[in-house]
């Protein structure tokens, strides 16, 4: 958990961790608005987090178990108490890490790595002279093409693991330490 006396929205967070940090704005002092954090991912916005009153300030506290590791929008949202309005004070981005005591969900790229893999074994080792894999046959004869389509698709998912810190310099399971001040 992070330091409740931490104050401005964190740099990143490890999902699965319980987040709690501490706002003051000027502009919108907490006897006349209320503050929301607001964290959206590819669109989709993730429950908005309220910040309780606390002093001059705003105290956000919530658990991000279940949040997929990766980058998130976040957005801080005042509303006046007299009349309701609402305006965007800032927004910016947030890093979601992987959580160490959980399996990381596979990713559309890792499943289609291995649906290309399994096509590969069916043809290789089988009786079967043709598989179908995301909407593409392949014969004995289209292995080569299999191959580098397997090469091409397993360079995505190292790309993206080593965006997520799950990979370092091709080395696979080595998580990459981040600090940040």
């Amino acid at each position: 958990m992070l330091s409740p006396d931490q104050t401005g929205i964190p740099l990143s967070f490890t999902s699965g961790d319980s987040v709690k940090f501490y706002i003051e704005h000027a502009d919108y002092p907490s006897s006349e608005f209320s503050l929301a954090f607001v964290l959206s991912r590819l669109g989709k916005v993730q429950t908005p987090i309220a910040g309780t009153q606390d002093g001059a300030g705003f105290l956000f506290s919530f658990k991000t178990s279940g949040f997929l590791p990766g980058q998130y929008a976040w957005a801080l949202v005042a509303t006046s108490l007299a009349d309701g309005s609402r305006s965007t004070v800032q927004r910016s981005d947030i890093w979601a890490w992987p959580d160490p005591m959980t399996d990381t969900p596979k990713s559309t790229a890792q499943i289609i790595l291995e649906n290309l893999e399994g096509a590969l074994k069916t043809l290789s080792g089988g009786t079967n002279s043709s598989v179908s894999v995301n909407g593409q046959s392949f014969t004995k004869r289209d292995i080569g093409q299999l191959q580098i389509a397997i090469r091409e698709q397993r360079s995505i998912v190292m790309a993206e693991m080593r965006r997520l810190g799950i990979m370092k310099n091709g080395a696979q399971k080595t998580l990459v330490t981040r600090f940040r001040s």
